[in-house]
């Protein structure tokens, strides 16, 4: 075989390969669907529209699923904009610069591309050496991270690992308890020993004090602000996809859904839904004894946190498609929490209303069949 045979026989290897990998990961995520389906009550019967959203997705993906319509139909009506999971993870993967993935999912660089965005850094641990908040290696012993401590002026210190983390894992919340010293719920006391045994990669931060309205929702967890952003391919400019808080289970001190969170969308005004949703497509007037039916809830500073998540996606430029976590600080200003670049979670979205790629769908998707590889 010379070269030429080669390569096309590499690149007609790679290609099976890709076409299996989207079988298989369509069929996982059909029979979710399904399930979600029963478990809410819902007909599993043929819906208005699907036999054009078949067809236009086949189109693009090459793969043909009824269940994603089927099932985010109940709550975004008949729409050719829904998108399956695994079609958020091909455009994912497609409009994000896959070779810099790795360094952008980092905890620990979040402070190199998005400074004075994000709470304080204490200390951080990269490869199984300490530093500072500037990045310079230091000598941590017990005495030496008492003085730091002391010196961070701090109720809570949260502690994270910083790579291939999702969901809320890897995150430790520490108290400073009557005798100045940090404890977690677990009864883990912050010292040195306890970091050094930790993985090779976490980071030490300040724990946020949240505005006072997101604390009424619940007061044991941070509870932030998923915003789902877009730097479009026609004119580099940011649009937002969709806007959702998610609320912690009280007594939880983190808001992920599949901790028992909750989520609402949040609309154009910054005032909340009527209703939550969990991770299930389960919808409740009430949660932590919150009525959203009967109350007006409005998320302050809307705008500027709007403007907060555009600047943060125009200063990532290899990434086209984020989901941002955002707080707000007691004083009301924006604090990036984490941005996630990869498994695009389009359920988020379409669970609350919202086509995932909202009203760009089409120049996404379009762009993506046409310059696809």
């Amino acid at each position: 075989m010379n070269f030429k045979q080669v390569y096309k026989l590499i690149n007609y290897i790679n290609k099976l390969i890709f076409k299996i990998k989207i079988i298989i990961g369509n069929y996982k995520y059909e029979k979710r669907e399904k399930n979600l389906l029963i478990k809410n009550n819902f007909s599993l019967k043929k819906e208005e529209g699907e036999d054009e959203y078949i067809d236009f997705y086949k189109s693009i993906f090459g793969f043909k699923s009824p269940w994603a319509y089927r099932l985010y139909s109940k709550y975004i009506g008949p729409n050719i904009s829904i998108l399956s999971q695994e079609g958020a993870f091909i455009i994912s993967d497609f409009l994000n610069e896959k070779k810099y993935i790795p360094l952008y999912q980092d905890k620990n660089l979040f402070d190199k591309f998005l400074p004075g965005m994000l709470p304080q850094t204490i200390i951080r641990k990269i490869d199984n050496h300490f530093y500072n908040d500037k990045y310079k290696k230091i000598d941590l012993n017990n005495s030496k991270l008492d003085e730091i401590l002391k010196e961070s002026n701090f109720e809570t210190i949260v502690v994270k690992e910083t790579i291939e983390t999702d969901s809320g894992r890897g995150v430790k919340i520490f108290n400073k308890n009557s005798n100045n010293i940090f404890i977690d719920k677990e009864l883990n006391i912050l010292d040195f020993n306890y970091l050094n045994n930790l993985s090779n990669d976490i980071i030490i931060q300040e724990g946020v004090k949240q505005h006072k309205v997101l604390s009424n929702l619940c007061k044991s967890s941070i509870n932030t602000i998923r915003i789902a952003t877009y730097k479009s391919i026609k004119d580099d400019e940011i649009k937002i996809l969709s806007s959702v808080i998610r609320i912690g289970h009280e007594g939880s001190p983190v808001d992920n859904l599949h901790q028992g969170g909750c989520m609402v969308r949040i609309n154009d005004d910054g005032k909340l839904n009527k209703y939550a949703v969990n991770q299930y497509g389960q919808k409740f007037l009430k949660h932590n004894n919150i009525d959203f039916e009967k109350q007006d809830i409005y998320i302050p500073n809307w705008n500027q946190i709007i403007s907060f998540a555009k600047k943060i996606n125009e200063l990532l430029p290899h990434l086209r498609l984020l989901q941002l976590d955002i707080s707000l600080n007691e004083n009301g200003n924006p604090i990036l929490i984490e941005f996630n670049c990869t498994g695009f979670s389009m359920w988020i979205s379409q669970f609350t209303g919202t086509p995932a790629l909202g009203e760009y769908t089409s120049e996404i998707l379009n762009y993506y069949k046409n310059n696809k590889k």
